[in-house]
């Protein structure tokens, strides 16, 4: 959904494949209806980056490589770590070894984002 354009979300059907029960929720909370087409404004394009960013955190532990979600979603540096801030993570900068995309090492600063929340002790028991 985020990397739909406008002339995408103005066909009528601009979620093709999706089950109809997930594209109405989807639509329903990411755009809204404007006459015959729908539209995307600025405010529910961050609450779309906002659900992003917590799914990937999500999945990846809790902590994120800035350099890789940054590059999915075309955004600069300073931007995706203030929807990172707004989230609630905390990014920390470091310089690493990763591997590039023809298998060369080279030590570049990396960011990585990572939650910090306070869980509550339960939480941790039925982990156990």
């Amino acid at each position: 959904m985020y990397g739909l354009t406008a002339s995408d979300w103005r066909k009528k059907e601009p979620l093709p494949g999706i089950p109809s029960v997930i594209k109405e929720r989807l639509l329903s909370m990411f755009s809204v209806e404007k006459e015959s087409s729908r539209a995307v404004p600025k405010r529910l394009k961050d609450k779309l980056v906002s659900y992003i960013l917590v799914l990937a955190l999500m999945i990846d532990e809790f902590s994120l490589d800035c350099s890789v979600i940054m590059r999915d979603l075309k955004f600069s540096m300073p931007r995706l770590t203030k929807h990172l801030r707004a989230v609630g993570c905390v990014i920390t900068s470091s310089n690493v070894q990763r591997k590039r995309k023809l298998e060369d090492t080279s030590d570049t600063p990396s960011k990585t984002a990572v939650l910090k929340v306070p869980l509550p002790p339960e939480f941790l028991q039925l982990n156990s």
